[in-house]
């Protein structure tokens, strides 16, 4: 556009739209701007009110603060410390202003809310409407973009494209908005597209400023004496904790009723206690996330929501067989609360509901059409099963969801002979399947190492992209038939998926696999180099104690970009440093990251603990802990170690003689064998 006259001059084009930047000069990569780091952000603000000159100590922690919340948008902190270039240079002054960074930088004048206004206008009409909604989640919320577009999908806000599902068409909309910077991304998939985000606490504070204004979401500020006039017009409302350090709040019965009959979207953010009565009022209701509050049995007044699309709540007890009156539901989200039993029953009436398009019931049985007088209705438009207990992949199951994407199923270990009774064969003719994952749980006190290896021959669909799998016992040697997948991109082995301590793939297999994940196997020798992977990018160990090494053949791979490493052996934490040096060296990856999660020996306790807890508490989901510590203090140490030791001794008794019924001798051997593991590695390193 511009000549090149070698005058040194240059022009830089700025702006919060990518596809601008693209358009400018279509062969070059716009330069994307991070929010600046806390130590930027503090040096920005201290350069803008004080110049060359020195900031008094008295108010730097009080700076830093400031500067930490404007969450490293320059705009913010030049605005803001325009503000305290003007008032006193005082810790009262400062501290007034860093109580209320937020509402000052909405409230300084046009500078910021006029651009951001200028960037809300230019939205198209449904972006603006998925903009607005974003404001059900709290600050510092990470939003999962899953969730947010299976929510968008049921309240309707998308146009429908012929080629692409409606949650192809919400994430697009999730990609354009962080094309217009108008959230934070925080975590991508394997495929690169946005699996997670945050708005900018000034976003989130203009956001919910113009919803409040177009009467589009109201956000309840007080628990008690609202004004029945105050909610009569509104359509979504979204209930969040007064304070951050309640996190359970009471919502009386009397505050529902008066929430308006025309409500849309009803959104619990934070442990509540809601009367399910109320439910019942919301005739036109499309959207209801109330996973965060606890029912002790299924609300039956959910169903009379007949216009309701979105259902995602904690509860126990079997799903009434009356589910099926909802016709127009699309999302069935159920968790099951900790406190009640581990199994639950789907009704088979769930097979008639030919609008459902995602299906989550944690530890739920999904019973057989066959054989019961169920109609015959193929789902179309089914994507996907998750949480499912011992679901059995029998044919007439397998016609009923010809299009599914993703399935997710739990196992209860019986012996051998597991994959025959499920019918896992039939998977194979699942054409459209991109991620599998099965995971298996052992019976109570059958430790791992007990578990008898089992063949895993069978075919799996071609189209799978992820694969994770759980406590399956494979031999090592069968991931043969997974290597030879065509598409898979992402392999997570975890929990004593495979039985052995030796790998060594073949040539040729796990081509496009770009995601490793090792995590909690029992493997001792790895053998590759990079003609076995390839093409991959990430590899993460976790949790493999008995790992002597990552194969030094893997440092001449031109696609490894990062290794994870954590609770593994130091030797492991030297062969990737290795792999580093080897990669940096060469020139073949100058941005190659090693990431180790230094435990300073503690690990080999908390994989202890981690392994018992995960093989015999995990199958009842309220004794279930994660244990994962770093301490320096002697004394810490000793108080965690007698912490835990009391924690499971009350465990175990309790899930012996409240929900196991095991005889008291057992208690003693397992809570003996704990002693001993936990202070064989102690003793030695700690004390």
């Amino acid at each position: 556009m511009f000549p090149d006259d070698n005058t040194g001059s240059r022009i830089i084009l700025t702006t919060r739209i990518a596809n601008v930047a693209k358009y400018a000069r279509p062969s070059w990569t716009p330069h994307l701007m991070n929010p600046l780091k806390d130590e930027q952000s503090w040096m920005l603000l201290r350069g803008k009110i004080f110049g060359d000159k020195p900031c008094p100590l008295k108010l730097q922690e009080i700076g830093k603060m400031i500067a930490r919340d404007c969450g490293g948008l320059p705009l913010s902190i030049v605005v803001i410390g325009g503000l305290l270039s003007k008032v006193e240079k005082t810790q009262v002054a400062w501290q007034s202003v860093a109580d209320n960074v937020t509402s000052l930088l909405i409230s300084s004048g046009d500078q910021c809310s006029e651009l951001l206004r200028l960037s809300y206008n230019y939205l198209p009409q449904q972006l603006k409407a998925c903009f607005l909604y974003m404001g059900v989640f709290p600050k510092s919320h990470e939003v999962r973009v899953s969730k947010l577009t299976k929510m968008w999908v049921a309240e309707g806000f998308l146009r429908e494209v012929d080629d692409q599902s409606p949650e192809d068409v919400a994430q697009g909309c999730v990609e354009d908005l962080f094309d217009r910077s108008l959230i934070l991304m925080s975590k991508r998939n394997f495929e690169g597209r946005i699996k997670a985000f945050r708005m900018h606490d000034l976003l989130l504070d203009f956001c919910l400023e113009e919803a409040k204004r177009e009467e589009f979401l109201q956000i309840p500020r007080r628990r008690v004496g609202l004004l029945a006039s105050h909610l009569a017009t509104e359509r979504r409302i979204s209930i969040h904790p007064l304070r951050k350090k309640f996190k359970h709040v009471l919502i009386p019965s009397n505050y529902i009723s008066c929430c308006t009959p025309f409500l849309r979207s009803l959104v619990c953010v934070g442990q509540c206690y809601i009367d399910p009565r109320n439910f019942s009022e919301f005739e036109l209701l499309r959207v209801l996330e109330v996973s965060q509050v606890l029912f002790p049995k299924f609300p039956h007044h959910v169903l009379e929501l007949r216009s309701i699309r979105y259902i995602a709540l904690t509860c126990n007890g079997d799903v009434p067989a009356s589910i099926t009156k909802l016709w127009n539901l699309q999302t069935l989200i159920i968790i099951r609360n900790r406190s009640g039993r581990s199994k639950y029953h789907l009704p088979v009436e769930i097979w008639n509901m030919t609008h459902l398009r995602h299906l989550r019931c944690d530890r739920a049985h999904l019973p057989d059409p066959a054989g019961v007088h169920i109609e015959h209705i193929v789902f179309e438009s089914l994507e996907n099963l998750s949480g499912l207990l011992n679901l059995i992949f029998t044919k007439e199951v397998l016609q009923r969801i010809p299009n599914i994407k993703k399935i997710d199923v739990v196992y209860e270990y019986r012996g051998l002979g597991v994959w025959s009774d499920y019918q896992l064969e039939n998977l194979g003719n699942l054409h459209q399947l991109k991620a599998l994952k099965i995971r298996v749980i052992p019976e109570i006190g059958l430790f791992p190492e007990w578990i008898s290896p089992t063949r895993f021959d069978f075919p799996l669909p071609r189209s799978l992209k992820t694969l994770t799998l759980a406590g399956v016992g494979i031999p090592w040697d069968d991931l043969a038939v997974i290597g030879s997948l065509p598409y898979l991109q992402v392999l997570k082995l975890m929990d004593h998926a495979c039985i052995g301590t030796e790998w060594k793939p073949n040539e040729e297999e796990f081509c496009e696999l770009n995601t490793l994940v090792l995590e909690g196997l029992k493997l001792k020798h790895w053998e590759a180099d990079s003609c076995h992977f390839p093409s991959l990018q990430r590899l993460i160990i976790r949790r493999c104690g008995e790992l002597e090494q990552i194969p030094s053949g893997m440092g001449e791979s031109l696609s490894l970009d990062m290794i994870e490493l954590r609770g593994c052996k130091a030797s492991v934490f030297d062969s990737a440093k290795n792999i580093q040096k080897q990669q940096v060296s060469n020139g073949t990856n100058i941005g190659f990251r090693v990431i180790c999660h230094e435990t300073s020996g503690w690990h080999e306790v908390s994989q202890v603990v981690n392994e018992v807890v995960n093989d015999v508490l995990l199958p009842q989901p309220q004794l279930a802990l994660y244990c994962s510590y770093s301490f320096t203090s002697r004394w810490h140490r000793w108080r965690t170690i007698r912490g835990v030791m009391i924690y499971l001794f009350w465990a175990f008794g309790t899930c012996s003689f409240v929900h196991l019924y095991v005889e008291p001798s057992i208690v003693i051997w397992l809570g003996s064998i704990l002693f001993v593991y936990c202070f064989r590695g102690c003793l030695a390193k700690f004390i």
